[in-house]
């Protein structure tokens, strides 16, 4: 498994490496993630918008990594990122959420064109 590390600053999620892989893979990325204290006591999951407009969410484990899931990669171009966290009471009300601003990453496509 290959790790892409996750700074998350209060309300700013920021990483170097974009590049999440490549289009049809699955269960090969993670991010790891590092949280300001803002995010102490949150449930927290990582929403993913891939090329194609579709959707899909994968919580943050205990050890704060999340692997990338299969929908974030179906298509090639870019997936946007972000993360929200929050508080929910057993009624399911949320007393408290925190969200990220969105970052683009690279997918890249599986299949080669020669000329």
């Amino acid at each position: 498994m290959r790790y892409i590390d996750v700074n998350v600053r209060d309300e700013y999620l920021d990483c170097q490496d974009r590049f999440i892989g490549a289009e049809g893979s699955l269960g090969d990325v993670a991010f790891r993630l590092t949280f300001s204290s803002m995010w102490d006591g949150l449930t927290k999951t990582v929403h993913f918008q891939n090329y194609g407009g579709s959707t899909a969410t994968a919580t943050v484990d205990s050890n704060n990594n999340c692997v990338i899931p299969a929908e974030a990669k179906q298509y090639a171009g870019k997936c946007l990122v972000y993360i929200e966290g929050a508080v929910e009471t057993s009624g399911g009300f949320v007393s408290r959420k925190t969200c990220t601003n969105g970052v683009e990453f690279t997918v890249a496509a599986n299949t080669v064109t020669y000329r």
